[in-house]
Protein backbone atom coordinates (compact mmCIF):
# COMPACT_ATOMS: atom_id res chain seq x y z
CA UNK A 1 0.00 0.00 0.00
CA UNK A 2 2.57 2.74 0.64
CA UNK A 3 4.82 1.71 -2.54
CA UNK A 4 1.19 2.43 -4.38
CA UNK A 5 0.37 5.71 -2.40
CA UNK A 6 4.09 6.84 -2.94
CA UNK A 7 3.44 6.06 -6.67
CA UNK A 8 0.49 7.71 -6.92
CA UNK A 9 1.97 10.74 -5.01
CA UNK A 10 4.73 10.86 -7.92
CA UNK A 11 2.35 10.42 -10.74
CA UNK A 12 0.43 13.19 -9.09
CA UNK A 13 3.50 15.22 -8.79
CA UNK A 14 4.53 15.01 -12.25
CA UNK A 15 1.09 15.71 -13.73
CA UNK A 16 1.28 19.03 -11.38
CA UNK A 17 4.19 20.70 -12.24
CA UNK A 18 5.99 23.92 -10.66
CA UNK A 19 6.11 23.96 -6.95
CA UNK A 20 3.85 20.92 -6.94
CA UNK A 21 6.00 18.82 -7.98
CA UNK A 22 8.59 19.52 -5.23
CA UNK A 23 5.55 19.21 -2.75
CA UNK A 24 3.88 15.54 -3.89
CA UNK A 25 7.76 14.44 -3.67
CA UNK A 26 7.96 15.29 -0.71
CA UNK A 27 4.85 13.70 0.45
CA UNK A 28 5.85 10.52 -1.13
CA UNK A 29 9.34 10.42 0.39
CA UNK A 30 7.94 11.04 4.00
CA UNK A 31 5.28 8.39 3.14
CA UNK A 32 7.94 5.81 2.36
CA UNK A 33 10.12 7.04 5.52
CA UNK A 34 7.19 6.95 7.93
CA UNK A 35 6.42 3.09 6.52
CA UNK A 36 10.03 2.15 7.28
CA UNK A 37 10.13 3.59 10.58
CA UNK A 38 6.96 2.47 11.87
CA UNK A 39 8.09 -1.34 10.74
CA UNK A 40 11.44 -0.64 12.44
CA UNK A 41 9.30 0.00 15.82
CA UNK A 42 6.89 -2.71 15.26
CA UNK A 43 4.03 -0.48 14.80
CA UNK A 44 2.73 -1.00 11.44
CA UNK A 45 -0.08 -2.61 13.24
CA UNK A 46 -1.04 -0.06 15.60
CA UNK A 47 -4.49 1.62 14.89
CA UNK A 48 -3.22 4.66 14.38
CA UNK A 49 -1.29 4.05 12.06
CA UNK A 50 -3.19 2.13 9.78
CA UNK A 51 -5.27 5.31 10.30
CA UNK A 52 -3.48 7.68 9.52
CA UNK A 53 -2.02 5.56 6.77
CA UNK A 54 -5.63 4.62 5.59
CA UNK A 55 -6.62 8.65 5.74
CA UNK A 56 -3.76 9.27 3.62
CA UNK A 57 -4.23 6.85 0.80
CA UNK A 58 -8.10 7.98 0.30
CA UNK A 59 -6.82 11.66 0.53
CA UNK A 60 -5.11 11.33 -1.91
CA UNK A 61 -7.44 10.89 -4.52
CA UNK A 62 -7.91 14.99 -4.31
CA UNK A 63 -4.21 14.99 -5.62
CA UNK A 64 -5.04 12.56 -8.18
CA UNK A 65 -7.93 14.61 -9.45
CA UNK A 66 -6.17 17.86 -9.16
CA UNK A 67 -3.59 16.31 -11.24
CA UNK A 68 -6.59 15.40 -13.86
CA UNK A 69 -7.31 19.11 -14.26
CA UNK A 70 -10.48 19.03 -11.66
CA UNK A 71 -10.54 22.69 -9.54
CA UNK A 72 -8.57 22.91 -6.56
CA UNK A 73 -12.01 23.35 -4.46
CA UNK A 74 -13.22 19.69 -5.58
CA UNK A 75 -9.81 17.83 -5.59
CA UNK A 76 -10.08 19.48 -1.37
CA UNK A 77 -13.36 18.25 -0.81
CA UNK A 78 -12.67 14.77 -2.57
CA UNK A 79 -9.30 14.73 -0.29
CA UNK A 80 -11.34 14.92 2.66
CA UNK A 81 -14.68 12.83 2.03
CA UNK A 82 -12.32 10.22 1.42
CA UNK A 83 -9.87 10.83 3.88
CA UNK A 84 -11.91 10.68 6.45
CA UNK A 85 -14.23 7.74 4.93
CA UNK A 86 -10.98 5.40 4.16
CA UNK A 87 -9.47 6.89 7.84
CA UNK A 88 -12.54 6.04 9.92
CA UNK A 89 -13.22 2.42 8.46
CA UNK A 90 -10.18 1.19 10.72
CA UNK A 91 -11.22 1.24 14.38
CA UNK A 92 -14.58 0.93 13.12
CA UNK A 93 -13.60 -2.01 10.92
CA UNK A 94 -11.42 -3.56 13.94
CA UNK A 95 -13.65 -3.24 16.08
CA UNK A 96 -16.19 -5.57 14.55
CA UNK A 97 -13.67 -8.21 13.41
CA UNK A 98 -11.50 -8.23 16.45
CA UNK A 99 -12.94 -9.65 19.61
CA UNK A 100 -10.23 -7.95 21.50
CA UNK A 101 -11.21 -4.89 20.55
CA UNK A 102 -14.32 -4.93 21.01
CA UNK A 103 -14.52 -2.90 23.87
CA UNK A 104 -13.35 0.06 22.06
CA UNK A 105 -16.07 0.01 19.75
CA UNK A 106 -18.07 2.71 21.25
CA UNK A 107 -15.79 4.80 21.67
CA UNK A 108 -14.70 4.84 18.02
CA UNK A 109 -18.15 5.40 17.19
CA UNK A 110 -18.41 8.24 19.16
CA UNK A 111 -14.97 9.51 17.70
CA UNK A 112 -15.77 8.59 14.32
CA UNK A 113 -19.01 10.72 14.52
CA UNK A 114 -17.10 14.12 15.88
CA UNK A 115 -14.45 13.61 12.89
CA UNK A 116 -17.58 13.17 10.61
CA UNK A 117 -18.83 16.47 12.02
CA UNK A 118 -15.52 17.88 11.59
CA UNK A 119 -15.37 16.74 8.25
CA UNK A 120 -18.74 18.05 6.87
CA UNK A 121 -18.15 21.69 8.69
CA UNK A 122 -15.00 22.11 6.43
CA UNK A 123 -16.32 20.85 3.50
CA UNK A 124 -19.35 23.94 4.38
CA UNK A 125 -16.52 26.51 4.87
CA UNK A 126 -14.96 25.36 2.11
CA UNK A 127 -17.76 25.71 -0.19
CA UNK A 128 -18.25 22.46 -1.33
CA UNK A 129 -20.87 21.38 1.36
CA UNK A 130 -22.85 19.31 -1.15
CA UNK A 131 -20.24 16.97 -0.75
CA UNK A 132 -21.11 16.14 3.10
CA UNK A 133 -23.63 13.81 1.96
CA UNK A 134 -20.63 11.23 0.88
CA UNK A 135 -19.86 11.26 4.73
CA UNK A 136 -23.03 9.05 5.56
CA UNK A 137 -22.23 5.87 4.97
CA UNK A 138 -19.85 6.17 7.04
CA UNK A 139 -21.69 7.83 9.61
CA UNK A 140 -24.76 5.08 9.69
CA UNK A 141 -22.11 2.97 9.91
CA UNK A 142 -20.53 4.54 13.27
CA UNK A 143 -24.39 4.83 14.64
CA UNK A 144 -25.33 1.49 13.68
CA UNK A 145 -21.76 0.15 15.56
CA UNK A 146 -22.58 2.25 18.94
CA UNK A 147 -26.06 1.32 19.11
CA UNK A 148 -25.90 -2.51 18.36
CA UNK A 149 -24.83 -5.39 20.66
CA UNK A 150 -21.78 -6.90 19.52
CA UNK A 151 -21.18 -10.04 17.10
CA UNK A 152 -18.40 -11.19 15.81
CA UNK A 153 -18.59 -9.97 11.82
CA UNK A 154 -17.03 -12.21 9.13
CA UNK A 155 -14.73 -10.31 7.10
CA UNK A 156 -15.97 -11.53 3.72
CA UNK A 157 -19.47 -9.75 5.05
CA UNK A 158 -17.44 -6.85 5.81
CA UNK A 159 -15.51 -6.42 3.33
CA UNK A 160 -18.03 -6.64 0.66
CA UNK A 161 -19.56 -3.79 2.95
CA UNK A 162 -16.83 -1.88 2.76
CA UNK A 163 -16.77 -1.79 -1.04
CA UNK A 164 -20.22 -0.97 -1.14
CA UNK A 165 -20.10 1.83 0.69
CA UNK A 166 -16.95 3.33 -1.02
CA UNK A 167 -18.85 2.79 -4.28
CA UNK A 168 -21.77 4.72 -2.75
CA UNK A 169 -19.53 7.36 -1.54
CA UNK A 170 -17.66 7.69 -4.67
CA UNK A 171 -21.04 8.01 -6.61
CA UNK A 172 -22.27 10.61 -4.61
CA UNK A 173 -19.30 12.28 -4.85
CA UNK A 174 -18.89 12.02 -8.96
CA UNK A 175 -22.66 13.67 -8.47
CA UNK A 176 -21.25 16.41 -6.40
CA UNK A 177 -18.55 16.99 -8.92
CA UNK A 178 -21.02 17.41 -11.81
CA UNK A 179 -23.50 19.17 -9.87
Amino acid sequence: AVVALAAVVVAGALALGGVWTAVALAVAAFTVAASALARRARTQRSPWFETLGMAALGASTGLIAVAGGVDLRIGAALAIVVGTHTGLAVPLVRAEVRPRERGRARSAAVAALAVLSIAAVALALGGAGRFALALVPRALHALWLRASPWTPAHPNVVGVRETVMLAVVVLVVIAGAAG
